[in-house]
């Protein structure tokens, strides 16, 4: 069980809305924009950031995507790299930004086991939004890159069912988490990885271990990744491959699409390879999150290709 907690900055917001005239912070609320809140989980308090686009409407279910923050990491600096507020603007969906305990998810790598339940955690998350907005529950996905990347595999094969698409960046499959992921039912997913990540070996082997490059742990390669998607979702089609247009010769890089194709109903898988690419997020304005991240493409923005293969799947 779980129990919503509220901080004391919240609390100001409340009575600022109050003796304001406004409405709030009360469930299906118009309240739009970024706020910060706390929620109670194991005995333990965790911070998130939502973010309610400013056409939101409580009388209408909007998607909700929510976005993992890689190891190290946390909600503000995964709100920023994104960027999906201002593509939520656009297009009406809700992003939330959770954060991990102590920084790094549980994501089934021996490296990051822990007693906290970060798959629970995110599925009583995503009901605690639910109570508090008006949120389609066929249209929630989530997203996250290296360490939140590795997570959003671990939700596909533990939580299929509550997500209806997938979307991992600089991140490959952990091999204990291989081992043991046997979702219920087809997922759709997608993955953007580096063919030259310093930190997610693309070829597969151990990750990096430092303090402030990674927790290590064995990984397949991106290749591997992709293939144990589709022999999941039962892929008997030929693979469709082709080149994303150069728009910026200037990064270095170039980005190849492969769609594997005649999957289970439900099931989708395409891998885009940013040839050259580092353990970046493309088209991110950000500093990389290392000083040997690599180059970050700019012939994509990674954040709205998410959201149109998102916008494109619904849950059974």
């Amino acid at each position: 069980m779980y129990k919503i907690s509220i901080t004391a900055k919240s609390t100001l917001l409340f009575w600022l809305l109050v003796f304001s005239g406004c409405k709030s912070l009360q469930a299906n609320s118009d309240v739009t924009g970024q706020q910060e809140g706390e929620l109670s989980f194991q005995g333990i308090d965790r911070n998130y950031i939502i973010y309610t686009p400013q056409i939101y409407s409580a009388t209408k279910a909007a998607p909700l995507i929510v976005v993992l923050h890689g190891g190290h990491g946390d909600a503000k600096k995964s709100f920023k790299r994104t960027g999906f507020d201002s593509i939520a603007d656009k297009e009406g969906f809700i992003a939330i930004y959770p954060e991990a305990v102590g920084n790094n998810w549980n994501d089934g790598r021996k490296a990051t086991a822990s007693e906290v339940d970060d798959v629970a955690y995110i599925n009583a998350l995503i009901d605690h939004v639910s109570s508090q907005r008006n949120i389609d529950s066929k249209r929630v996905y989530v997203t996250g890159l290296s360490n939140g990347g590795m997570m959003t595999q671990r939700l596909a094969c533990e939580s299929p069912q509550r997500f209806a698409a997938f979307a991992s960046v600089i991140a490959n499959i952990p091999v204990s988490l291989q081992a043991v992921c046997k979702p219920k039912q087809a997922v759709a997913l997608m993955m953007i990885n580096g063919s030259a990540d310093p930190l997610m070996p693309p070829a597969g082997g151990e990750i990096k271990k430092g303090r402030w490059i990674g927790t290590g742990g064995t990984v397949i390669s991106t290749q591997q990744t992709a293939q144990f998607w589709s022999d999941t979702n039962q892929c008997k089609g030929s693979r469709s491959v082709s080149k994303l247009p150069d728009k910026d010769p200037a990064d270095g890089t170039r980005i190849e699409k492969t769609e594997y194709t005649g999957c289970r109903q439900g099931g989708e898988v395409v891998l885009y390879t940013v040839e050259g690419g580092g353990h970046t997020w493309p088209g991110s304005k950000s500093k990389p999150f290392f000083r040997i991240s690599g180059k970050t493409s700019y012939d994509m923005k990674a954040s709205e290709v998410i959201w149109e293969f998102f916008n494109q799947h619904l849950s059974k």
